[in-house]
């Protein structure tokens, strides 16, 4: 019982650090593709309305996410 809470913890922090960071690389990496065009939003759009929020959220969480799967293969196929 209480093993099972201490893993679910974990995973749930475990998932908001991973999230976190995709978050943040995406903003960056559409900084940068649009010449700072569009300033990264550091507040996760929490200021907007619950639609944009959860949108524009997974948009960056995915670009982040794929920009650090694509670097992580790239960097592991070039030891190889």
């Amino acid at each position: 019982m209480i093993a099972d809470i201490v893993e679910e913890t974990g995973k749930v922090l475990v998932r908001i650090i991973v999230e976190t960071i995709f978050f943040f690389t995406g903003e960056i990496a559409l900084f940068v593709v649009t010449l700072g065009q569009r300033k990264p939003r550091w507040d996760f759009y929490t200021n907007e309305s619950p639609a944009k929020y959860a949108v524009f959220s997974e948009i960056s969480t995915w670009i982040g996410g794929a920009i650090w799967i694509f670097g992580v293969g790239f960097i592991a196929r070039s030891f190889v």
